[in-house]
């Protein structure tokens, strides 16, 4: 008999309701459990209390200084994957993000990807890095 695995669950985070639902319908419901949330200390709260496999964070919160959420989002989980929502340009991309999406339709893709990173890193032996050498 095989065990349903869980889905990956997935952070939201934008004040925008129209925005939420769009992330949300773009990385569908079958792919991962996706919980909408519309402040950065609710994102916090629930990060430190649940866990979280990636947080897609709206570019709304960056200020122009590029202070962001990511800062108290790597105080409660420093190795948690943070997708960046970009869909205008931003003069200042601030530390702590690990990918950026410029529409929607594209954070699905990039979260496939950051998850499957994330998985191999923690397949991998402490201490241990593998290295690739290309051969020329």
């Amino acid at each position: 008999m095989s065990e349903r695995r869980k889905r990956p669950t997935i952070l939201c985070l934008s004040r925008s309701g129209s925005r939420l639902r769009e992330i949300i319908a773009h990385l569908g419901e079958t792919h991962y459990e996706t919980i909408p949330v519309s402040s950065p200390e609710e994102a916090v709260a629930f990060c430190a209390a649940n866990q979280v496999n990636a947080i897609v964070l709206d570019s709304e919160f960056i200020t122009e200084d590029g202070w962001t959420v990511t800062q108290s989002f790597r105080m409660v989980a420093p190795q948690l994957p943070i997708v960046l929502l970009k869909p205008e340009k931003i003069a200042v991309i601030p530390g702590g993000i690990d990918a950026i999406a410029s529409s929607t339709e594209l954070i699905l893709g990039t979260l496939k990807a950051l998850l499957a990173r994330s998985e191999q890193k923690k397949d991998k032996p402490e201490g241990r890095e593998s290295t690739w050498v290309p051969l020329a």
